[in-house]
C-alpha cells in the first residue's frame, strides 16, 4: 500500500474536525472527558506537525512502522468521532434527561480512559516520527 502526504492531511482534517465535535460536546461532559479533549489539541497538533514536515520535504520516510501508526491514528480518531457523535446527537434539556445524561456518562468512563491511553501513546510516537524527521 502507498502511503503518502494526502494520507496524512486526511487523517489531520479529521482530527480537527473531531476535535471540534469533541470540544462542543465537552461543555456538559465529566471532568475525564474534557481533559481527553484537551490532550486531543495536543494530539491533533503533533499530526500536524508531522503534515507540515512531509510537505516541507523533510527527510521523513514513511516505511511500514509510520504507516501502520498513520493508519492507528485514523482507526482511533473514527472510532472517537463515533463516540463523540453519540453525544452530540442528545439535546437533552429537561431535568429528567440531564440525569439520564450524567448516568450515560458514567457509564463511560472506561472508554473515555481507553480513549485517553490510545491517544497519550500514538502523540508518543508522532512525536518521535517529528524528531526522527527533524534530525
Amino acid at each position: 500500500m502507498s502511503f503518502n502526504i494526502g494520507d496524512v492531511v486526511a487523517v489531520t482534517k479529521l482530527a480537527y474536525d473531531v476535535y471540534s465535535k469533541g470540544f462542543l460536546v465537552a461543555r456538559g461532559a465529566p471532568d475525564q472527558f474534557r481533559e481527553l479533549v484537551r490532550e486531543l489539541s495536543v494530539y491533533k497538533e503533533a499530526l500536524y506537525r508531522v503534515q507540515s514536515q512531509t510537505e516541507n520535504g523533510s527527510r521523513l520516510t514513511y516505511d511500514d512502522p509510520v504507516r501502520a501508526l498513520i493508519k492507528r491514528c485514523l482507526q482511533t480518531l473514527s472510532d472517537f468521532g463515533d463516540f463523540v457523535g453519540r453525544y452530540e446527537q442528545l439535546e437533552w434539556s429537561d431535568r429528567g434527561h440531564q440525569i439520564l445524561k450524567r448516568l450515560s456518562w458514567a457509564k463511560e468512563q472506561s472508554t473515555i480512559e481507553s480513549f485517553r491511553a490510545k491517544f497519550r501513546d500514538q502523540q508518543m510516537m508522532l512525536h518521535m516520527v517529528i524528531t526522527a524527521g527533524s534530525g
